[in-house]
């Protein structure tokens, strides 16, 4: 019984060494100071240059990472998803005077990536069907950002979908690994 229970605590410290775990609010102060540090260089830059961003923008940022150094997706892949979903977060939050709120969480669990954002809007919406479009001024940029997710999402088997209540957008995706 001693031996197995050296050997879980072992397995368990490995474990536990190998997930960088965050879970934090970010505000103008701390914007610049905290940091996350996932141990993937391309996640962290994108996270960390948007919620930067966010936080300069006098967005309120509540953030949940869970990840394994390791984590076995593209990184180019992770760009496209974070990157947009936090691009059109941040626009929306800039677009209303007060309550500028972006909550993400980021996790893995049972080898699904899954990435969830919340983020306050002004209520105004377009859509074409199942399509969200954008109310940006440049036609020729409608919808191109949660398509591009979409399309990497399903690239692992995943799935997204897409919800609002009265004042709240969320974009919610699992993906494969």
């Amino acid at each position: 019984m001693g031996l197995t229970l050296i050997f879980m605590w072992k397995w368990l410290n490995t474990a536990l060494k190998a997930v960088a775990s965050f879970s934090f609010n970010l505000s103008i102060d701390q914007g610049a100071r905290k940091r996350l540090h996932t141990g993937n260089l391309i996640i962290d830059s994108i996270l960390n240059s948007k919620l930067s961003e966010a936080v300069e923008k006098d967005i309120s940022v509540s953030v949940h990472v869970m990840l394994p150094a390791d984590v076995k997706i593209e990184t180019d892949d992770m760009v496209v998803i974070l990157g947009n979903v936090l691009d059109n977060a941040i626009e929306a939050c800039e677009q209303i005077p007060t309550d500028k709120r972006l909550e993400l969480m980021l996790k893995y669990e049972d080898g699904c990536i899954i990435v969830s954002v919340r983020n306050s809007f002004d209520g105004n919406m377009n859509r074409k069907g199942d399509v969200f479009v954008s109310l940006k001024s440049d036609k020729s940029l409608h919808g191109i950002g949660l398509q591009s997710v979409r399309h990497t999402v399903e690239k692992h088997n995943g799935e997204m979908q897409i919800s609002t209540t009265k004042n709240i957008f969320s974009v919610d995706a699992i993906l494969y690994a």
